[in-house]
């Protein structure tokens, strides 16, 4: 019978890094011989893409935030039923870029707190959750620097609040706080390091 896989999640305020870190810890896991499979919240399958249809900054358009809440708490369950869980029964290591930390952090800023964390209870803990913390001003200046489609949260003082929220809730989810203000080497070194404390790989 094939061993499960375990269940990775990285979480940090947008421009973090948790993208480029999530591809480095699977580069990392592969060259032990692991296979991976890396994921994101929202997801890309119907309820995910909805989502990110509403996060799109659209000039005089209101944000319906209980909605939003419930959304990403049935794509988490869609998701994980449809693309996580059969990775870790095949054996595979899952990293995903977000999962219910970011909801309890974003969400609940705008819908109360216990409100979102009860509509999220059904979804698995991971194995293991980094938290890469980086001041909001350093996070805001990448996601300037790399243009895109500007989103509902791509505002300093929206950052600055919700990186509050992180270093309050961090521990609610069991995770391990990662300072993030360094080289993209050095994070991802401080990430392996606690990834083979912590899980043995």
């Amino acid at each position: 019978m094939e061993k499960r896989g375990r269940f990775i999640v990285l979480e940090g305020i947008d421009g973090s890094g948790t993208t480029t870190q999530a591809e480095n810890l699977k580069a990392h896991l592969e060259s032990q011989g692991k296979k991976v499979h890396l994921t994101r919240q929202p997801s890309t399958g119907v309820i995910g893409k909805t989502i990110r249809e509403f996060l799109a900054k659209k000039e005089g358009q209101a944000v319906n935030w209980e909605m939003l809440a419930l959304l990403f708490a049935a794509d988490r369950l869609h998701h994980w039923e449809a693309e996580i869980e059969p990775h870790l029964r095949a054996g595979d290591f899952v990293i995903s870029d977000r999962y219910v930390l970011s909801s309890l952090v974003y969400q609940g800023e705008d819908c109360p707190e216990e409100w979102v964390a009860q509509i999220n209870q059904y979804a698995p803990q991971p194995d293991l959750t980094f938290w890469v913390n980086i001041s909001a001003e350093a996070a805001f200046k990448r996601v300037k620097d790399r243009g895109g489609v500007e989103e509902v949260y791509d505002d300093l003082a929206k950052q600055q609040s919700l990186e509050k929220r992180y270093a309050r809730l961090a521990s609610s989810q069991n995770a391990i706080e990662v300072n993030g203000d360094r080289s993209i080497s050095e994070v991802t070194q401080a990430l392996c390091e606690a990834m083979q404390k912590h899980l043995g790989v």
